[in-house]
């Protein structure tokens, strides 16, 4: 074989290699994502040992007082339909309930750096689990601002990378409402439960260490007790933290909020093990848990999420729409030395517009759906909001926009962070 030959076939053969190397990268690109994702089921490799890097906030309850209640700058990503996002059942589409929780995580280093939402979802016929959205339009650890157009048409690379999943079949398990859930560092913490009437199911609750494009579940740990008045078989929403002697707290609510279990953890490092969970107790809000309130003063939140202050004192973020309106209530915690029972005590509250002429009458956000809350670097309290589900044409009333490839989200700040 002549030299030239020789040399015309090795570079056929590098062309070809090149070519193949392009189709592979081509099927994992957002728009050609595989349907269905893989469920983590094997223990951590590196489970968290040292404790999460929890950022404090300053003065939660002015924050809570003073955010910007219809700011201008809207907020959205790419649904799970859209050919640039990874594929989930983001849509009412016979799979998808609709949201129920939102949070933000912030990754300062390594090839994930950046923004990402983490949206939790309750589904139909297939597992539920939660959405892991990259806002790469937007690196800044502060307030994101405006990121759509008032017509919530977002930009590509504002879309979801991941769909987490957790598997039913191989924990022998029929949930299939994954709750308001609460980020805290790279660690994501999930309600679950099934509002099926016939199911047999305890609640539970599992955290997952989350990379934007790989997840680790810990065991899940059932709910243990309950209060006279409330039941095991719901847990709507969560609230975790990390107290001062180390330990970590994690809040289950059920029965519509109504119904609040706590659980500490048996030693200073976060467990993977559910038998390194104790449950301290249960208590009905409204008539056992410390100060009692009535319904009108604490109504069926969505979301509740654990945040505490730089000054040593916790706080509850809890969202729930009320009579078509949406609002965000802010509560001190008081933890009994003994029991752990917990006492709330309404600090803040703030109304909050997820339509208004600044959305073009379009709904951006629903609290019935998810809110959740996130401390910036500088230690503010910023609330958000996120869409109940992505939906065409014929499947949405007037104050939603129809085109499916869309979520919207509105991002409520304090004035002083405001960018």
């Amino acid at each position: 074989m002549s030299r030239a030959l020789r040399a015309s076939r090795d570079r056929r053969g590098r062309q070809l290699r090149i070519a193949l190397t392009m189709l592979t990268l081509l099927a994992c690109t957002p728009g050609h994502a595989p349907l269905e994702p893989t469920p983590v089921r094997s223990p951590p490799r590196a489970w968290p040992a040292t404790p999460l890097d929890i950022t404090c906030a300053i003065d939660p309850v002015t924050d809570i007082a003073t955010l910007d209640a219809d700011p201008h700058a809207n907020i959205a990503y790419r649904s799970g339909n859209s050919e640039f996002s990874y594929r989930s059942p983001t849509m009412r589409n016979g799979k998808l309930g609709h949201h129920q929780g939102i949070g933000r995580m912030y990754i300062n280093e390594g090839v994930d750096r950046g923004n990402y939402f983490v949206v939790s979802a309750s589904t139909h016929n297939v597992d539920p689990g939660f959405e892991v959205v990259q806002i790469a339009s937007n690196d800044s650890p502060g307030a994101l601002g405006s990121l759509a157009s008032p017509r919530a048409v977002s930009r590509r690379n504002d879309r979801i990378v991941n769909w987490v999943t957790f598997d039913n079949a191989w924990l022998d398990t029929n949930y299939n409402h994954a709750g308001g859930l609460q980020v805290l560092g790279h660690i994501v913490a999930v309600p679950l439960e099934s509002y099926k009437v016939d199911s047999p199911d305890d609640a539970s609750f599992v955290l997952w260490q989350l990379r934007p494009r790989f997840a680790e579940m810990s065991e899940p740990v059932q709910r243990r007790n309950s209060s006279e008045h409330g039941s095991t078989e719901h847990a709507g929403s969560i609230g975790m933290t990390r107290l001062g002697d180390g330990r970590y707290l994690v809040m289950v609510f059920g029965r519509h909020a109504r119904e609040v279990e706590v659980f500490i953890s048996t030693g200073g490092y976060l467990p993977w093990a559910s038998d390194d969970w104790a449950s301290a107790g249960a208590w009905d809000v409204s008539q056992e848990a410390g100060t009692v309130v009535s319904e009108e003063e604490w109504p069926a939140y969505q979301g509740t999420q654990l945040f505490p202050s730089c000054d040593g004192k916790l706080y509850l973020l809890a969202g729930k729409r009320i009579d078509g309106n949406d609002w965000v209530h802010l509560w001190s915690v008081d933890l009994d030395e003994q029991t752990l029972r917990p006492t709330f005590t309404r600090r803040a509250q703030r109304h909050l517009f997820c339509s208004s002429k600044a959305t073009r009458g379009y709904d951006y956000c629903d609290f019935s759906a998810g809110s959740g809350g996130y401390v910036d670097p500088a230690g503010h309290l910023i609330v958000y909001g996120v869409e109940g589900t992505a939906c065409v044409a014929g499947d949405c009333d007037h104050r939603r926009r129809g085109d499916g490839n869309h979520v919207g989200v509105r991002e409520f700040a304090p004035h002083r962070s405001t960018p």
